[in-house]
């Protein structure tokens, strides 16, 4: 609880100091269109910044030190969330390797997150000229790279299981093999070797290749998840005494997969409320943007 309220509050400072300039920038906007309680809000929120040579100069110090503390935060974060798993002795979390598995696994969703999100806000905005398929590319080429992290790691966690032939690591592994198959393939092999391929080959490398092994990753990483935590609970060391199914074999509810799927649409919410309080496009360089009609003139 303390390691991720301190993540959330890093991050929100973060974001904060970012948006900075963008605030004061939206602050001195001419515009009629804008509310007065919104103007009154983006100056509480601008601090004064006017962009003096000094307060660039702080914003650009304090900017940097965040973006080390927050990824010094994050890696705390995931580790703790690992080693909560790899403490225990159960099968298939008893691991040395779940810290950086973690990690990496949250900084490739991330990747993934992000590509969707530029897709989105470039369609519903018109955002063409702006959002390109040069940061498509390069968001692209992070996620190859954070692909092949994650498949060694991947496969540095199941091989060490199978070789080890060790009794309840063998039951696990057959229960993913012959109950979870597909989630398994998808998971652990789709999931590393589309991004690798779409990204990886020149031809392939266009928009909407790159969004939808985004979209196959996000599902992938969800479904690794789910991996970690049913199977394990499903070959406990203590044996069953009733062997009836429904007791050592696991269903979501439909009341379990609605909190999924709301949390997941209270994520976009949030998202799409505050991107109607502060600007998509970084307002404070957008004069520093090509502009399509003059290039076509």
């Amino acid at each position: 609880m303390i390691a991720i309220s301190t993540d959330i509050f890093g991050c929100f400072i973060f974001l904060y100091l970012a948006l900075l300039r963008d605030l004061a920038s939206l602050r001195e906007l001419d515009d009629p269109i804008i509310p007065k309680w919104k103007r009154k809000l983006y100056r509480f929120l601008s601090l004064g910044y006017i962009g003096t040579p000094e307060q660039k100069e702080r914003l650009k110090k304090a900017t940097d030190i965040m973006a080390a503390m927050v990824i010094a935060i994050a890696i705390i974060v995931y580790s703790v969330l690992a080693w909560i798993f790899s403490v225990t002795l159960q099968p298939g979390w008893h691991s040395t390797i779940f810290g950086p598995y973690f990690v990496i696994a949250a900084v490739y969703s991330g990747a993934g997150v992000l590509i969707i999100v530029m897709w989105i806000y470039r369609k519903l905005f018109r955002l063409e000229h702006l959002i390109t398929k040069k940061h498509f590319v390069n968001v692209g080429v992070l996620m190859l790279i954070l692909a092949a992290f994650f498949g060694y790691f991947t496969f540095c966690e199941y091989l060490t299981k199978w070789y080890g032939s060790e009794k309840n690591d063998e039951m696990l592994i057959s229960i993913l093999f012959n109950q979870y198959y597909w989630p398994f393939l998808i998971s652990n092999y789709i999931g590393v070797l589309l991004p690798l391929i779409v990204v990886g080959l020149p031809k392939l490398r266009t928009i909407n290749n790159i969004t939808i092994s985004a979209i196959i990753v996000i599902i992938a990483l969800w479904l690794n998840r789910y991996l970690i935590v049913v199977p394990t609970l499903e070959s406990p060391y203590l044996p069953i005494q009733d062997s009836r199914q429904q007791w050592f074999e696991y269903n979501g509810t439909w009341i379990e997969w609605s909190l999924t799927f709301a949390g997941i649409a209270l994520f976009c919410l949030l998202f799409t409320i505050a991107s109607n309080f502060v600007p998509v496009m970084n307002v404070s360089e957008m004069s520093d943007a090509p502009d399509p009609e003059k290039e076509i003139l």
